[in-house]
């Protein structure tokens, strides 16, 4: 029953975000949107999030993807304890790391799980 009601519960949520999205808000809040979230339902909201800023809308985004938060936001504040320790452009926030000596071994590897989605799935995360 309790995964019932969780997987109603996300679906309202999803539902809910979706609205809010169709609404074309000059102002969009948006608390951890992408958990619970396959990865064709992140690229999608993404796309959206990306239109709503090309058309000078306001998205304020909070998560704890890093990632996320790298690819869609002018400006990024990192928290700690409830209070804004750092408050840059991505770029800016990584320059500045780099400039105090940061530096690590840098690993690439020939594929990724999205790689590996595709291959299975044959649909690319970037369709609609």
């Amino acid at each position: 029953m309790k995964k019932r009601q969780t997987n109603l519960l996300q679906g309202t949520l999803d539902l809910l975000v979706l609205k809010a999205l169709a609404l074309e808000p000059k102002v969009l809040i948006l608390d951890e949107p992408t958990e619970h979230m396959d990865a064709i339902e992140v690229e999608r909201l993404f796309s959206r999030i990306r239109r709503l800023t090309a058309e000078n809308r306001t998205v304020v985004l909070t998560t704890h993807y890093l990632d996320e938060a790298e690819t869609l936001c002018d400006r990024v504040a990192i928290m700690d304890g409830g209070h804004v320790i750092a408050l840059a452009t991505p770029a800016r926030l990584v320059q500045d790391l780099l400039a105090k000596g940061f530096h690590k071994e840098r690993v690439e590897a020939l594929a990724n799980l999205e790689d590996v989605f595709i291959d299975l799935t044959g649909k690319d995360l970037r369709e609609d």
